[in-house]
């Protein structure tokens, strides 16, 4: 596993263009399966949880059993994730954070300040 910081660009709609930067971490094949095991564990254990909760162990139990192959699946597949970053909004020029999660280009954001929805975008 290896971690980069990237230089990204924040856009808002009709605005001017703002800096940033993200921590992202390249997954190699280990990790990846650590991640997928741990996502399944971590439903199918949810599963035998809930097989002792009355009523709902109807849908839980069936509905768990199923999402950990699916999800384990989804992040089995994910070859890097975004550790966090921050970058300025181009609408009001605060400071915003990027939030932890996969890294699926173009990332998604919003200003604490003004609420303005933000896309953040790899600097080529």
């Amino acid at each position: 596993m290896s971690t980069e910081t990237v230089a990204v660009i924040v856009s808002a709609p009709g605005r001017r263009l703002a800096d940033g930067r993200v921590q992202r971490r390249q997954l190699d094949r280990s990790a990846r399966t650590r991640r997928a095991a741990a996502a399944l564990g971590a439903c199918w254990g949810l599963a035998v949880v809930a097989v002792f909760i009355p009523v709902a162990h109807f849908v839980l139990v069936p509905s768990l059993t199923i999402a950990g192959p699916i999800v384990a699946w989804l992040r089995a597949r994910q070859r890097a994730v975004v550790l966090g970053g921050d970058g300025t909004c181009p609408a009001c020029g605060a400071s915003i954070e990027i939030e932890p999660g996969p890294a699926h280009w173009p990332l998604h954001a919003q200003c604490a300040a003004c609420r303005e929805a933000l896309e953040v975008t790899a600097r080529a």
